[in-house]
């Protein structure tokens, strides 16, 4: 159940960081925070069907580009994500912006929660991902 909930939370942080970068006024470039967002939104809410392949393709470059860069030291989430890894693989700077915010809000989350498996949370939360995608 912890694990789910850890799932869900990160989800939330990284959705709301999205929204907060949403309200910050609209531009009408591709690569804005608002698009991101709204590409965000798809990727988190919409099943597999309902995107097109170039979709899925960019949701999962995203979500396993943040798998390979995002770990769990001390307790704590870190990044060793860059903003160039980001646009190397054709993704906005702004899913590094929200990246980093999720990741302030969650360990701020994981110290108010007093949780103390985070690592093993972590590990279980990306294998129930990756299970899923098989």
């Amino acid at each position: 159940m912890e694990t789910k909930k850890l799932h869900y939370a990160l989800l939330s942080f990284f959705f709301l960081f999205a929204l907060s970068c949403n309200n910050q006024g609209m531009r009408t470039t591709k690569n804005s925070p608002e698009n991101t967002f709204g590409e965000l939104k798809k990727f988190i809410e919409k099943p597999d069907s309902l995107l097109t392949s170039d979709e899925i393709v960019k949701r999962d470059k995203l979500f396993n580009l943040i798998s390979e860069k995002v770990i769990v030291r001390d307790n704590q989430f870190y990044t060793t994500a860059s903003r160039k890894n980001f646009t190397e693989i054709g993704l906005s700077t702004y899913y590094y912006d929200m990246l980093k915010k999720s990741i302030k809000e969650a360990n701020q989350w994981v110290k108010n929660e007093g949780v103390t498996n985070l690592d093993s949370m972590y590990r279980s939360s990306k294998e129930s991902y990756f299970l899923k995608k098989n």
